[in-house]
């Protein structure tokens, strides 16, 4: 009987170890899909299982359980953050990726007091903690049998069959063998390519003339919407209310003096990352990849804002999503002044990631820079409202008649069953990121209809957002809208060679430019 119990547990055991590494990731909703996972060999736990049975025979069988269960830890986290980016940015991931594991944590907390996130943080420790006891358990079960009387022999036969097995089922990609490959490529890989897209970018931006002489003092702002890709403008399960939104925003824009033209263009990204895109629009320099983005940042290329001021324009970054200073991107891109949440000073109910709604940062853009402002601006504004998870929507006030306390309400309204990533069944993810959308949009016009300096005003999305494979049919495009309005109809003249389309949809037929084309043929457009 106890012999019995024991082969259980040791059953049970390696059943739970074959499940740890072979679960697929993004996690499925189907059970199908972790049968059919199941069904695969692992070549990974094999691996993991001899070792723990050589290891506990050479006389550490506590020490093999223990860095086995890290070995399978490793694996899986690497196996779930390359099926994240793959099917969300269309990409594998890779090590230079976790520089930004910061920004995961922000995303996770980003609604939580300081006493929550700290509760989460060790609750979050505490799991991780007890995984690797249980996987430790797991394997010290297999470490005990292959440490017993005839156990190494039976170890080396179970393999031998499970090889020979093999041949008659598929294997499970193993997350070892890629992370190898990630390593060497990481210790061997030449920056080259990334080098040659920043001086691409540099010829670039020095080719074309930089007096901006041509917008006459006009300003100019930059208003990249979060997650706002094509899919918002042309998938029959999206873009049926936008279009509806656009034209009920119209005639206000119409009344306000302000002329739209819109066309499409390509960011190198897809799903997040948009400090990559905004990197890439303002630089004129193909960057697809964190490693780019950072030698973009070291480099001596001129981006949009810094001729802007040096031209003699005051320049302003507003970003709500950040919670602190950024000294090097700010002096980088040339930025004279930078609005984070400090300077924000937003008290009212918490929203995900920005903290705060679109309209409110907008507001404070307009009240404390555009309205004093004595020198020709350019700005640029990362909106918030629309980021996954999507959950929460702020009211939006039409007379804008906003104070500190104006959003210290409930949300307009809560879509708590929408996934934390923001990915999921379109009936359920898609109204929620409408609903965000439309705040956002909603609030980006309201922000125009009050200019009355002459401006022009680039709207764009940063990405697709997240979700955009999970429509059906899936849209695998990296295009975004991009709407132009200006108050100064000879300006919009100057931007046909953009190929702009008048009105908020883009010419039937066109695809997307590369972004990294628009800062220097702005530039040529607009100096003289």
């Amino acid at each position: 009987m106890k012999r019995l119990g024991s082969l259980t547990l040791f059953v049970f055991a390696v059943a739970l170890l074959h499940a740890v590494a072979t679960v697929p990731f993004p996690l499925p909703d189907r059970w199908t899909t972790f049968a059919a996972s199941a069904s695969l060999m692992s070549a990974d736990l094999l691996v993991l299982l001899g070792f723990v049975v050589m290891v506990a025979n050479a006389g550490a069988p506590r020490r093999a359980a223990h860095g086995a269960s890290i070995g399978l830890l490793v694996a899986t986290l690497f196996r779930a953050a390359n099926g994240y980016f793959v099917a969300n940015y269309d990409r594998p991931f890779e090590l230079s990726d976790t520089k930004n594991a910061w920004g995961l944590w922000h995303y996770l907390l980003h609604d939580s007091s300081t006493g929550e996130a700290i509760a989460k943080s060790v609750a979050a420790a505490l799991a991780v903690f007890a995984v690797h006891v249980l996987l430790a358990w797991c394997f010290a079960r297999v470490a005990r049998a292959g440490a017993s009387r005839g156990g190494i022999t039976a170890a080396i036969v179970l393999q031998a069959v499970v090889l020979v097995g093999a041949f008659a089922a598929p294997w499970h990609p193993s997350s070892f063998a890629a992370l190898v490959a990630e390593l060497g490529r990481t210790v061997t890989a030449s920056d080259a390519r990334f080098q040659q897209s920043v001086a691409a970018g540099k010829q670039r931006m020095a080719s074309v003339p930089h007096d901006l002489r041509g917008l006459a003092g006009a300003d100019v702002h930059v208003v990249f919407v979060e997650s706002y890709g094509r899919v918002a403008i042309d998938h029959p399960q999206v873009s049926p209310r936008v279009t509806a939104l656009w034209s009920d925003l119209a005639p206000q824009l119409a009344v306000a003096g302000f002329e739209v033209r819109t066309v499409l263009c390509r960011p190198a990204i897809r799903g997040g990352a948009s400090w990559i895109a905004h990197a890439q629009f303002f630089a004129g320099a193909r960057i697809d990849h964190q490693r780019g983005w950072e030698l973009l940042l070291r480099s001596d290329l001129t981006p949009l804002p810094k001729v802007f001021a040096d031209a003699g324009y005051e320049t302003v970054e507003v970003m709500p999503a950040m919670d602190r200073h950024w000294p090097a991107g700010q002096a980088f891109f040339g930025f004279t002044a930078s609005l984070t949440q400090i300077e924000l000073g937003y008290r009212g109910t918490r929203y995900h990631w920005g903290q705060m709604p679109d309209q409110f940062a907008l507001h404070h853009l307009l009240r404390s820079v555009v309205e004093p402002a004595t020198k020709p601006l350019f700005t640029t504004f990362m909106s918030v409202t629309s980021h996954t998870p999507f959950r929460r929507v702020p009211p939006y006030f039409a007379d804008w008649k906003i104070d500190d306390r104006s959003f210290a309400v409930p949300p307009l309204r809560e879509h708590d069953e929408v996934p934390w990533n923001g990915v999921g069944e379109p009936e359920i993810v898609v109204p929620a990121y409408l609903d965000t959308l439309e705040h956002t949009l909603r609030s980006v016009t309201g922000f125009v209809c009050r200019l009355t300096r002459p401006s022009i005003v680039i709207v764009l999305g940063d990405h697709q957002p997240p979700f955009a494979n999970s429509l059906h049919p899936p849209d695998p495009s990296f295009d975004v809208p991009m709407h132009v309005f200006t108050n100064r109809p000879e300006l919009v003249a100057q931007l046909a060679g953009l190929g702009l389309a008048r009105g908020f949809a883009p010419a039937p037929g066109t695809e997307g430019f590369d972004t990294a084309i628009f800062a220097p043929e702005f530039l040529r457009l607009f100096s003289k």
